[in-house]
C-alpha cells in the first residue's frame, strides 16, 4: 500500500515514498494478529534517509461487526514509538464482496481520544482513477458522521521513489 493522502495534522511533508505492508500471520484465520511493515524516506526527498517501521495490528474480539468497537489495536513500537491505539478501516472502494479494492480509507484513534489520524491508502502511488478518491470519501462520510471534519494532504510519491515491498497481501 502507498500512503497517497493524510489527515492534515498527520501529514509531514518531509516524508516520501511512503509505502505499508500489511501481512496477516495466520493467512486462514480472519482475525489473526496482521503485521504493519512502512518504509519512508526522510529529508523530502527519494534519495532521504530510509527509515523502516514495524508493529502489529492485534484484533480486538472474534467479531468485526460490533458496532463502535474498534477491530483492531494498532501499535508500532519499532520505528515510530506508537502506542496501542483503536484502529478501523473505514472504507474502500471495492464492491460489497471485498472485490476490486484499490484504495481504503484508514482511521486510528489513542486512546486519550486526541490526535487521530487518517490515511488514505492505494494499491499504487497514486489514485488507480479520477474517481476513487471521490468514491473514497463518500464512504468514508456515509461511515464515519465526523468525516467530513478531517482535511487531507496529498503525499508526494516521486518517480525516482525505490519501493521495499510487493503487493500479494490483501487487507
Amino acid at each position: 500500500w502507498y500512503t497517497v493522502a493524510s489527515e492534515t495534522n498527520a501529514h509531514d511533508p518531509n516524508l516520501v515514498c511512503t509505502q505499508l505492508n500489511f501481512a496477516p500471520k495466520n493467512a486462514d484465520d480472519k482475525y489473526s494478529d496482521v503485521e504493519y511493515l512502512a518504509s519512508y524516506n526522510k529529508g523530502a526527498s527519494p534519495s532521504g534517509e530510509h527509515v523502516d517501521a514495524a508493529g502489529l495490528f492485534t484484533p480486538t474480539s472474534d467479531d468485526f461487526t460490533v458496532p463502535g468497537q474498534a477491530p483492531y489495536q494498532l501499535e508500532i513500537p519499532v520505528g515510530m514509538g506508537i502506542p496501542a491505539q483503536d484502529f478501523f478501516f473505514v472504507a474502500s472502494d471495492g464492491d460489497a464482496n471485498g472485490e476490486g479494492i484499490s484504495a481504503v480509507v484508514t482511521y486510528s484513534c489513542p486512546k486519550d481520544g486526541k490526535n487521530s489520524q487518517m490515511f488514505l491508502l492505494s494499491r499504487t502511488p497514486s489514485f488507480a482513477s479520477r474517481t476513487t478518491r471521490a468514491t473514497l470519501e463518500k464512504r468514508a462520510g456515509a461511515a464515519m458522521s465526523n468525516f467530513d471534519a478531517h482535511d487531507f494532504t496529498l503525499i508526494d510519491q516521486p518517480v525516482a521513489c525505490e519501493y521495499r515491498y510487493s503487493f500479494n497481501t490483501v487487507v
